[in-house]
Order: C-alpha cells, then sequence, then structure tokens
C-alpha cells in the first residue's frame, strides 16, 4: 500500500547538503553504516562539488523543475522541502575532528537555495515551498527566497 493509500501526504526533499559521511554521492552499493553514528553514511544530493560548481546548475534546474513541475498539482504532496540544511559541512565518519572543508560551501548553497525556489515557482506549485536551514549567518540575503506570496511586497502573483 502506498502512502495516499494509508492516509499519508509527504513532504519531498529535492537537495540535501548533509553529506555525513564526506563522500560524494554515488550510484551502487551504499557502504553500510557505522553503528551508533548518526546518518554515518549519508551523502549529499546532488553533492558538495555540483553545489560548488555553478556550471553544474543548469543539471539541477532540469531536475527541479521536472519532478516539481511533474508533481505540482498531486495531492499526495503535502509541501516541498527545495533544499536540506543548505550549507551543512558536517562530517561524521573518517575525517579528523574540525575536518576542513571548502568555506565556500555556504555561499554557494545559499546562492544554490535563493535559485532553487525561483525554479519551483517558474512551475507553479500548488504546494508550499519551504527549506529546512542550516546556517544562514544574514537572513536578509535570503528575503527573495523565503517571502510567502502572500506578504505584502512579495513579487510571486
Amino acid at each position: 500500500m502506498d502512502a495516499a493509500g494509508m492516509g499519508l501526504a509527504v513532504m519531498l526533499t529535492l537537495l540535501d547538503d548533509c553529506a555525513f559521511s564526506g563522500d560524494e554521492p554515488f550510484i551502487g552499493q551504499q557502504k553500510p553504516p557505522v553503528p551508533g553514528v548518526h546518518n554515518s553514511q549519508g551523502a549529499g544530493s546532488p553533492g558538495w562539488e555540483k553545489v560548488l560548481n555553478p556550471e553544474c546548475w543548469p543539471q539541477i534546474e532540469a531536475y527541479v523543475k521536472d519532478i516539481v513541475g511533474h508533481f505540482r498539482h498531486d495531492p499526495r504532496i503535502q509541501i516541498w522541502d527545495l533544499y536540506n540544511e543548505p550549507g551543512n559541512s558536517g562530517v561524521f565518519v573518517g575525517a579528523p575532528k574540525g575536518m576542513a572543508y571548502d568555506t565556500r560551501l555556504e555561499f554557494y548553497a545559499l546562492s544554490l537555495m535563493v535559485n532553487v525556489f525561483a525554479w519551483a515557482r517558474e512551475v507553479s506549485p500548488v504546494q508550499p515551498l519551504t527549506v529546512a536551514a542550516w546556517h544562514v549567518p544574514d537572513r536578509s540575503d535570503c528575503r527573495e527566497a523565503f517571502t510567502p506570496m502572500w506578504m505584502p511586497g512579495s513579487s510571486d502573483k
């Protein structure tokens, strides 16, 4: 039985920076979890390499528009979580404590997140759009992404 058959609606998450394994995503058999370590083998989606490379963003745009556009009127989708924890650079497995990561991740993730909201809005979903924020040093940078369509001054119609 599917979610609708059980009377459930879902929140779909399209992108996720929680790459706690430190690995880029890959197709195939995944590594087994490390007992007692939260999401020990989690890989981000689309992966930090693509987040940090705007030349890859047209692929992400096509993905967002395809998925959100296809399901934009589907009653099984309660809400869209467009991007889970953008900029989260935590690595829980196989990395030295305080592992260095590319400090550009937060900037690029925030920029990508704003674009993801714009791309999703272009296909006019009926469901609300949201993000599970990780760390946003200056929330004013997010105004356009987070302005609900019912707020005065919103650019949405």
